[in-house]
């Protein structure tokens, strides 16, 4: 087994602080590590066929985004796809048009009535 960077085996490490119950259900947690972290400019297929059947995909991408992850399959993307997901995100939510508040539902009886 070829060693790691120490953040990338951050995912397996469960002694962390802070929520974890999401790592416990992770696919990648019962397979081999090298899936997730393939050789420089290996293949990295096999861990993300994994990840496309994980139950707890969303919550590894958003953990590898928040925390920078750089190495690995995380969420079922390499590096590059998560540096460019991040960058679209961020392009998309100051392009995205301001759509106003509708206006609240008024019952029939609640309409507006002249007073007496």
């Amino acid at each position: 087994m070829k060693q790691q960077p120490i953040i990338a085996r951050s995912l397996f490490n469960l002694d962390e602080p802070g929520p974890q119950s999401w790592r416990e259900q992770a696919l990648c947690a019962q397979t081999d590590p090298d899936a997730f972290f393939p050789e420089v400019g290996g293949s990295g297929r096999t861990g993300k066929r994994i990840c496309e059947g994980c139950e707890v995909r969303k919550q590894c991408l958003d953990y590898a985004l928040a925390h920078d992850q750089r190495f690995g399959i995380w969420g079922g993307m390499t590096e590059a796809e998560r540096r460019r997901y991040s960058q679209q995100r961020r392009v998309g939510a100051s392009t995205a048009p301001h759509i106003a508040p509708e206006p609240p539902l008024v019952r029939a009886d609640q309409e507006h009535r002249a007073p007496r």
